[in-house]
């Protein structure tokens, strides 16, 4: 395992990627988890639903977020490692956060779905052969490997903490 090269992902990704110091996504996954875990549990109940600004998401929206990046992630990188060949679409976030009604989900819940995940994550990525990290597919039409899309996980939730941390 490394750092994804050029040519393994969306240059819009690289940002992502540059948060992560290790060249282990498992343990960048691990870490990232923990961080986000530790931030998340010390959310005062009647901030949950608190937007730093008009227009931005909530605290819990925030943290849907990054469940349902992971949710997407995590397919794409089976799929790509699985060499099938389907063209796999991109997503539109804000229509996510929009449709996802949180008013009857705890920010405790969600902290919950985002460990139970993240653990499917690490596990199911850890299988993975290196011929599976790095076979390259098409993810909303750039190439993407397995590889890339561990690290791009790990920094999109580290890069999100740092707005939680920031503004919140």
């Amino acid at each position: 395992m490394r750092k994804p090269q050029e040519g393994e992902f969306h240059p819009y990704y690289q940002a992502y990627i540059d948060q992560v110091d290790d060249n282990d996504f498992i343990e960048a996954l691990k870490d990232s988890t923990d961080e986000v875990v530790d931030w998340l549990e010390n959310v005062p109940p009647q901030k949950e639903n608190h937007a730093y600004e008009d227009g931005k998401w909530t605290i819990k929206q925030v943290a849907r977020h990054i469940i349902d990046v992971d949710l997407v992630f995590i397919y794409r990188a089976v799929t790509i490692a699985r060499n099938d060949k389907t063209s796999l679409p991109g997503f539109e976030q804000n229509d996510w956060a929009a449709a996802a009604d949180l008013s009857q989900v705890s920010l405790s819940d969600l902290i919950s779905e985002f460990i139970a995940l993240r653990n499917f994550a690490i596990y199911t990525l850890s299988q993975l052969t290196e011929t599976d990290l790095f076979r390259i597919g098409d993810a909303n039409g750039s190439p993407t490997t397995p590889n890339s899309l561990g690290f791009i996980m790990a920094g999109h939730s580290l890069h999100h903490l740092k707005v939680l941390e920031e503004r919140y």
